[in-house]
């Protein structure tokens, strides 16, 4: 009773964790292309995300039982509850700490260091690398790759089509006022202010935080910005949704590992922690998905968006565990490419995130399980 206490609050801790790096993915082209605010943005995100949660009930049972860990580990060790709670502890300590400086990383490359980590340390002879590879690794690594191309294959088309159908970008011009006040040396300045104040107009065209690109047109009658900011609410909320199916059964498969728990409950506990997460602690990992990989209009946040849930969705129904933060991020990598906006920097500093994740999990879980079994 003890142990699987233990694994229950590890495991909540490891969905709150992915709240926190992930929900906000969905939605980051909203808040970065100025169609919302951050605030809306949020509760958007974690009511699609806490519904594809619930969803995974029904449409995510082959990712359920890979991440039980069957026929990459001995079942011996898949039934032995210090195994299941490193696993948790090591996964939700590498994105938590991911998080707190506000790297996207993948819950996925988590929990699979995870599961490495303790099967190296219990039955290093009877991992079963060749199916891990074929099974995780290899979907891991073309997740990114293949969203990225299709972000370059799929942008200049989207981008073609719209001139063709009269879709123009505009730009406001935003004129305010701007007190400038001289105050001599020695005078009172609440009296200097009222004496000495001048009140000036200022112009401002085109800067990041005071003007937002849109656009104008119509078809058919319909204003083409308002059908294509409704579009892009609907694209962020199906790349929610579809995150929800997809991480919330990765989660919930340790607790049917190391506690025996219902599926029922397994998954609502983590659909609660994950949108826990998302609501405290997701404000770092969304300014830099919307704000330091490239600029985005709503065009190209849209099509991110489109490549996004298209390909986390047939992923999810065929049981194959790509990571969203990955396809997420390659879509904007490769908006940012087409569009020479990119900042290369922090593509690189993303880059590195991912690829310290999995040697960063493994040796915590590695840690925790050899802790857990002294006792």
């Amino acid at each position: 009773m003890f142990f699987s206490l233990i694994c229950f609050l590890s495991v909540i801790f490891l969905a709150f964790s992915n709240g926190a790096n992930d929900n906000f993915k969905g939605v980051a082209t909203l808040y970065g292309s100025g169609t919302t605010h951050f605030k809306t943005a949020l509760r958007w995100a974690n009511a699609t995300t806490f519904l594809g949660s619930i969803c995974a009930l029904v449409f995510a049972n082959a990712l359920l039982i890979k991440f039980t860990a069957k026929g990459i580990i001995p079942d011996a060790l898949i039934l032995n509850p210090h195994f299941a709670i490193a696993m948790a502890l090591s996964a939700a300590s590498t994105v938590m700490i991911a998080s707190q400086f506000g790297f996207p990383i993948s819950t996925t490359h988590s929990l699979i260091g995870a599961m490495l980590g303790g099967g190296i340390v219990a039955f290093p002879s009877e991992l079963q690398w060749g199916r891990l590879t074929s099974t995780f690794l290899i979907p891991l690594l073309l997740g990114p790759l293949i969203s990225a191309i299709l972000a370059l294959m799929l942008y200049p088309l989207i981008h073609f089509l719209s001139r063709s159908i009269g879709l123009k970008k505009e730009n406001c011009l935003c004129i305010g006022r701007n007190i400038i006040s001289v105050i001599p040396k020695g005078l009172n300045p609440e009296i200097a202010i009222s004496q000495f104040s001048y009140d000036l107009p200022t112009l401002t065209l085109g800067t990041k935080v005071s003007c937002v690109e849109k656009y104008q047109g119509s078809l058919m009658g319909v204003s083409m910005s308002g059908t294509l900011n409704t579009l892009h609410f609907l694209s962020s909320g199906l790349v929610s949704f579809t995150r929800g199916i997809n991480d919330t059964p990765k989660i919930a498969a340790i607790l049917l590992m190391g506690a025996a728990f219902p599926k029922g409950i397994a998954i609502m506990a983590v659909a609660s922690g994950i949108c826990l997460g998302g609501f405290l602690k997701s404000k770092k990992v969304g300014e830099t998905l919307a704000h330091k990989i490239t600029t985005l209009s709503e065009g190209q946040g849209f099509t991110a968006n489109l490549i996004t849930s298209m390909l986390v969705l047939l992923a999810t129904l065929k049981g194959l565990p790509l990571s969203t933060t990955h396809v997420s991020c390659g879509a904007l990598f490769g908006i940012g490419a087409v569009t020479k906006k990119a900042q290369w920097k922090h593509v690189f500093l993303i880059t590195l995130g991912w690829i310290v994740t999995l040697p960063l999990s493994l040796c915590l879980s590695a840690f925790f399980f050899w802790g857990l079994s002294l006792y």
